[in-house]
């Protein structure tokens, strides 16, 4: 009997030993470094170029129709890996470990959300990863999104952590390798956005901790000029956040607004520069952002 219970024991031992080890013929990326001592769970990769959707917003699931707060259309090569984390670490370790990973090897980062802004963790892990394993309550999600862009190819980047009811924690990740002047597509529908809804944040727009606005991304903005009405006013609006005061982040999103407002001026669109500086917050997140308003065709709903 006292053998018996040995052998149940080490056959435990040797089933959780194997239960954190790599599916097979599954591998990481190059692209991301895996969190220390996790491991695979699964794991796809498209070899061929097909129609893809990279999420940059929230997402909801009303009446059964799927509801996207922002998305763009690619096409290009997909890997997808999802990790089981170790039982000892915590959702706020994971949370600094990718944000330090995409403030290292990302450019820009399109969205990130916490909780329940993210929307409902069932429709990211059934309709969006469609991977259950990660349905989680709702207020432990985090996601990002973010966009590494160089001369030949794009490489777009999807994180979503989840901490289930059950505590176990995972990471799932995708990656799309995209080539195309995927900037520009972001923005392509700028003055749609404006007429539909009277604003629109400028994705991959970002200011640095001074102001500044790089060359690239003001190319990315596209153009207005054959879409828009400039009968109707137009607001550059920048906001930025960092550890200076905040008259003196006011002042360099001045900055900002005013090398945008400059840039979209050139087409002959008559805009006004406005300083937000850190004082508008998106959901409580100190988010650095450029936006158009024109504030005419803002919603009253």
């Amino acid at each position: 009997m006292r053998n018996h219970l040995l052998a149940i024991v080490l056959g435990l031992g040797v089933f959780e030993a194997h239960c954190t080890e790599d599916i097979e013929n599954s591998t990481d990326s190059p692209l991301f470094e895996r969190f220390p001592r996790s491991w695979i769970i699964s794991a796809s990769y498209s070899s061929e170029s097909v129609p893809l959707r990279f999420i940059t917003g929230s997402v909801e699931k009303i009446r059964r129709e799927l509801r996207l707060d922002r998305f763009v259309d690619v096409d290009g090569k997909k890997q997808t890996i999802t990790y089981r984390i170790p039982d000892d670490v915590s959702l706020n370790q994971i949370k600094t470990y990718v944000e330090n990973f995409i403030a290292r090897e990302y450019s820009k980062v399109i969205f990130d959300c916490q909780g329940p802004s993210c929307g409902r963790s069932t429709v990211w892990a059934n309709d969006i990863f469609r991977q259950p394993i990660l349905v989680a309550p709702n207020k432990n999600q985090m996601y990002w999104s973010a966009v590494s862009v160089n001369e030949s190819i794009n490489t777009l980047v999807s994180i979503y952590v989840v901490k289930r009811g059950n505590q176990r924690l995972y990471l799932h990740l995708e990656l799309i390798h995209e080539t195309g002047d995927l900037a520009n597509q972001i923005n392509q529908s700028v003055a749609e956005k404006l007429v539909r809804q009277g604003h629109v944040i400028l994705e991959g727009v970002v200011p640095d901790a001074h102001g500044n606005i790089s060359a690239r991304d003001l190319e990315s903005i596209g153009s207005l000029d054959d879409d828009w009405d400039s009968a109707s006013p137009l607001y550059v609006v920048c906001h930025l956040y960092g550890s200076e005061d905040v008259s003196v982040m006011t002042e360099r999103s001045g900055i900002c607004a005013d090398t945008v407002a400059e840039y979209i001026r050139r087409e002959g669109i008559k805009v006004t520069a406005f300083a937000a500086g850190p004082m508008a917050p998106i959901d409580g997140r100190p988010i650095s952002r450029v936006e158009l308003i024109a504030p005419r065709l803002l919603r009253s709903d």
